[in-house]
């Protein structure tokens, strides 16, 4: 930037599809956001969930990086967040009208040691733009409906509330933002 100012987070944070060999920096990020969560005492993804027996990602997330939908945040070549945008989410979203006219949000995470960065928040703008370009005019993310701080974060995005809805023992909140 020519002027003295910072560059924005946009310049600085790097957002591209993972691949086979960067899978696991998608786990680490995970269950390390995992076992923060947990160590509150918060609703949440538990500690392991993102592992199999192996060790390696779990069939969610080797079905997403063969979509094409995992997607690694990187910052001064070290990867700081992830984030799954799936082309459609008929498990949370069963009543919506036209699931194809979105893009829906999943395993959003950012590293401990780059929290407070803005990233979360990047990741979902990303998001949003990603979503634009495919043509699409919603972007649509749940989170556990007992959890006030993620709530308020998605409100304080420009996500309006759609309702909950349970699946299996998981209940959600849904978010929609018109993009």
């Amino acid at each position: 930037m020519g002027d003295g100012s910072p560059p924005g987070l946009s310049e600085v944070l790097e957002v591209r599809p993972a691949t086979a060999r960067e899978c696991e920096l998608a786990v680490e990020i995970l269950e390390e956001a995992a076992a923060w969560v947990a160590a509150r005492g918060q609703d949440g993804w538990k500690p392991g969930s993102f592992r199999d027996e192996a060790g390696t990602g779990r069939t969610v997330l080797r079905e997403a990086l063969a979509a094409g939908e995992l997607f690694l945040g990187w910052m001064a070549m070290r990867a700081v967040g992830t984030v799954t945008l799936q082309s459609a989410d008929a498990v949370y979203w069963p009543d919506a009208v036209d699931l194809a006219d979105a893009r829906y949000v999943h395993r959003l995470a950012v590293r401990r040691n780059a929290a407070g960065l803005s990233i979360g928040k990047a990741l979902l703008q990303w998001s949003e733009e990603a979503t634009a370009v495919d043509g699409r005019r919603f972007v649509r993310l749940d989170c556990p409906a007992r959890s006030p701080f993620l709530r308020a974060y998605y409100i304080a995005a420009g996500y309006g509330y759609r309702g909950d809805v349970t699946v299996g023992d998981f209940r959600a909140s849904l978010f929609e933002k018109a993009l």
